[in-house]
């Protein structure tokens, strides 16, 4: 019998479904869910997700870490003072202020 799927049938998505989902997405391991520090972890695989996607489809490193910084910025799931050291060393700077405040790149 096939499996019918969750989409739109108001059922919650499961788990372990949705970190399948990110992990064939991303090719990172999603954080062990017993692990301490949740909200850390995972704050740290959006920003890592997003400048990995983004340097697999991209030519120019540069340009595909401040893409990937800036769509951080303006998308982003957790609260920008969690995310904010992960995307600084992702880009190998500090971020300005104003960067953050615009979601844009400055310099």
């Amino acid at each position: 019998m096939k499996k019918q799927s969750a989409r739109g049938s108001g059922e919650p998505h499961k788990i372990p479904d949705i970190c399948a989902a990110l992990e064939r997405l991303s090719g990172l391991p999603c954080p062990p869910h017993d692990a301490p520090d949740q909200r850390e972890l995972w704050a740290q695989y959006e920003v890592t997700s997003n400048f990995l996607l983004a340097a697999r489809y991209s030519n120019d490193p540069v340009k595909a870490r401040c893409q990937a910084a800036e769509y951080t910025l303006r998308n982003a799931v957790y609260p920008l003072e969690m995310l904010r050291p992960h995307i600084e060393r992702g880009l190998g700077r500090k971020l300005l202020d104003d960067e953050i405040v615009v979601g844009e790149l400055l310099s």
